[in-house]
This record gives structure tokens, sequence and C-alpha cells, in this order.
């Protein structure tokens, strides 16, 4: 009697076996694809919003320059009259002061105006710099299927004079929205083998992740948004 239930039991255990391995390798595939995918799509995020933020500090450094900026070429208009004024009257003393007053607020024109490209220049290359990041991030484990780096767009007022404003163009947002599309490769065997075991096809092996500033109360905020 006792020899018929351990013969039972083992041939339950046989016939359960590849039950248990299929539900075992299962497991382990999926698991695997879940925490490469949480792991690569916390990268993408997590220097998606680093180019953003960056985004949103130098358009706040630039715009903050606006009003040195007409301040400048307000001084500078009132100076060039009164120099005028001064020729026409031959003052020579005067016109002298004026003159060098003149070439001071042109200096300073001269000197926030390389501030104002360098910002510019910065915003630009150091978002993209951090989108490539996320990029070359995914690619050791995805196949990059589309991107788009962020941008920065911008709108110039006084552009003929020495001493321009800048403001963020009507389209600041679309243009630094950024996004990346890929797709998870296989390239663990043990994986490979779970899956091939199991039968398991995964359909959740997508990566997206998109970012963008959005203006809210005069202020450039960055933040996250469903990728599309």
């Amino acid at each position: 009697m006792i020899n018929n239930q351990q013969g039972l039991i083992l041939i339950s255990f046989i016939f359960l076996l590849p039950l248990m391995l299929l539900i075992l390798f299962s497991a382990i595939s999926i698991s695997a694809d879940m925490s490469t995918k949480l792991r690569l799509s916390y990268a993408c995020y997590t220097n998606s919003l680093k180019a953003q933020k960056i985004i949103s500090t130098e358009i706040k450094k630039l715009t903050d320059l606006n009003p040195k900026a007409r301040a400048l070429r307000l001084k500078r208009k009132i100076t060039q009259a009164k120099l005028a004024a001064s020729i026409a009257a031959q003052a020579y003393g005067l016109t002298a002061t004026l003159k060098a007053e003149l070439k001071s607020i042109t200096l300073q024109q001269l000197a926030l105006s390389a501030v104002q490209q360098s910002i510019i220049t910065s915003a630009r290359i150091k978002s993209k710099s951090q989108f490539i990041k996320a990029v070359l991030t995914l690619k050791k484990e995805a196949f990059i299927l589309k991107n788009k780096s962020p941008g920065f767009s911008l709108k110039v007022k006084h552009a003929h004079t020495k001493s321009p404003e800048y403001f963020p163009s009507q389209n600041f947002s679309r243009v630094s929205t950024s996004h990346i599309y890929a797709k998870l490769k296989k390239q663990n065997k043990a994986i490979l083998f779970a899956n091939k075991i199991s039968g398991v096809r995964s359909t959740s092996l997508t990566i997206s992740c998109s970012a963008r500033n959005i203006k809210k109360e005069k202020h450039w905020i960055y933040h996250l948004k469903k990728a599309s």
C-alpha cells in the first residue's frame, strides 16, 4: 500500500515537473524583462528631466538680462542725443565727455551681448549633451526606434542694436519637448533560454519617455509628459 502511494506521488511529480519548470522559467523571463525596463526607463526619464532643467534655468538667466539690455539702449539713445546737441553747440569739453561715455556704453552692450550668446550656446549644448547621455545609456541594452532632442527656440527683439532682448519663442514648449522610443534587446543567454523553454513572448519590451518645459505664471517649469 505504501509502495503504491509512493509510486503515485512519483508519477504525479513527474507529470507536474514540466509545469513547474514552465512557471519557473516564465517568472525568470518576465522578472528580468521588467527589471531591465524599469532601470532603463528611470535612466531615460532622469536624463530627459535634467536636460529640461538646463533649458528652464538658462531661459530664466537669459530673460533676466532683458531689463539691463533695455536700460543700455535707452542710455545710449539719450547720450547720442546729448552728443549731437553738444556738437551743434560746439561745446568741445562736453562733447569729449559724452564721446567717452558713449564708448563706455558700447563696451557694456558688447559685454552683455557676449554673456547672452554664452547662455544661448550653453543651453543648447548642455541640454543636448544630457539628452544624448540618455540615448547612449539606452543603446547599451535597447534599440532606439525614434528620438527627438530638446531645442532652445528664441524670439529676438531689437536685433539690429548692440544689446538685443531675447524671449522664448511662441512654440518654445513644443520645441523644448524631447522624447525617446526604444525596444529592449535580448542579450542575456539565460533569459533567452528561459523565454524559449517557457514560450513567453513579452509584449511590453518597449521603453518611452518624454519631457518638456511649460509656462506657469511667467515661469518655465520642466516636467515629464506622456510619450506620444
